[in-house]
């Protein structure tokens, strides 16, 4: 709880720091320019390849997933949800973003993608915002959940509240350490619902992470909120390409 309370401590501190200190891009160590942002330069931001701008694909209206042919996931995976929203590929500069947010604590990466965010989610009719947990050793091991910030920028621009209704109850093999066939298999059984989350009972969800790379993690999460839950929404800030 300590350390948790420290990295809450830290994520205000330098969101503050990033208002008033130069600005330097986080990929590149150019200053930046643009008002607008405060961790990303224009050039970088232009290389984030974005779904709702890609042109040469179809994506997929169940999970996001840009494809020639047919969707992989959907085809390899009964998808729980009832869709996924995602901003950009888990690709070249999207991948080194979301490294920097998830590994190296800087939190106020996300305030960059506030406007992107608000506009994919406008249409969405969700009453509460739920982050997909992590496992405790992961947790003790960063002191942070990365998708409770993302939950809470969230919450913020959607004034919905954001509500811890999971818990990983199995610490499992890290989805990055496995294949493809290990990755969809790995999650299931790691979830559990807490009892204080029927209080919520029948509340339309909005489940958050911040990558999506099978979608087993947030399907999984899905069934077991669907025990108590109708309609379960899914947002990550990247979507992984199939060949990852």
């Amino acid at each position: 709880m300590i350390r948790s309370a420290s990295v809450i401590l830290r994520y205000i501190r330098e969101s503050i720091l990033s208002l008033f200190s130069p600005k330097v891009c986080i990929l590149c160590d150019s200053l930046i320019f643009d008002q607008s942002r405060s961790s990303v330069c224009s050039l970088c931001y232009s290389k984030i390849i974005f779904i709702d701008e890609i042109s040469d694909r179809k994506i997929c209206e169940k999970c996001s997933l840009p494809y020639d042919g047919f969707c992989v996931d959907c085809s390899e995976t009964k998808m729980n949800f009832d869709k996924l929203f995602s901003l950009f590929l888990y690709e070249d500069f999207g991948q080194k973003l979301i490294q920097e947010f998830k590994f190296k604590g800087k939190f106020f990466v996300i305030n960059d993608f506030k406007d992107k965010i608000r506009s994919k989610l406008s249409s969405v009719d969700f009453d509460i915002v739920v982050p997909v947990p992590s496992d405790t050793k992961k947790f003790v091991n960063r002191g942070y959940n990365t998708s409770y910030f993302i939950a809470k920028l969230i919450s913020d621009i959607f004034r919905r509240k954001t509500v811890n209704l999971l818990l990983k109850r199995q610490i499992k093999p890290s989805q990055l350490d496995l294949t493809r066939e290990e990755r969809i298999e790995n999650p299931k059984g790691a979830f559990s619902l807490k009892k204080s989350a029927l209080i919520y009972k029948h509340k339309s969800v909005l489940l958050v992470d911040d990558v999506a790379t099978t979608c087993s993690t947030l399907s999984e999460c899905t069934r077991v909120l669907r025990e108590h839950f109708d309609c379960v929404w899914c947002f990550t800030l990247a979507r992984a390409p199939s060949y990852l």
